[in-house]
């Protein structure tokens, strides 16, 4: 199998797993806000054990905002969530095009788009963690 070949079967597996997972995720957020939002988000373990943000402190928030229209302050609670969502999103929309008008223009999968995803991630635990620490600005 060439590179070439292998790229196209894994862009044909991922592209309905990651429909379906974020069709899963979208419905079970909406469910969430509107039978269980008064129900408090759980605290992350990092955060209540150390006193430090981990990657994916915020992310929760990040998403309900989001799926509140509050783009600004999703990116403030975790940048990481916001990248995921978009990417997964242009990467479905662009296969799903190319599949309905049979080109093969679709945006294929890279390595480098997770590895981008990870940085933010980190990036936004650095950020927060010396606001935080280094100067009392807490999330």
């Amino acid at each position: 199998m060439t590179a070439p070949d292998r790229k196209e079967s894994l862009d044909r597996l991922l592209c309905p797993a990651l429909l379906l997972t974020l069709l899963l995720f979208g419905l079970g957020a909406l469910i969430y806000t509107r039978y269980f939002s008064h129900i408090p988000i759980a605290r992350c373990f990092f955060f209540e054990s150390w006193g430090i943000y981990c990657p994916g402190c915020g992310a929760t928030r990040a998403l309900l905002y989001l799926l509140q229209g509050q783009v600004l302050l999703s990116l403030r609670c975790n940048a990481g969530v916001f990248y995921f969502l978009v990417g997964t999103v242009v990467y479905l929309l662009s296969h799903g095009l190319a599949r309905l008008t049979g080109r093969r223009w679709g945006i294929p999968f890279r390595t480098r788009y997770l590895l981008i995803g990870f940085g933010i991630l980190l990036a936004n635990s650095l950020v927060w963690n010396t606001l935080s620490h280094g100067f009392g600005i807490w999330m």
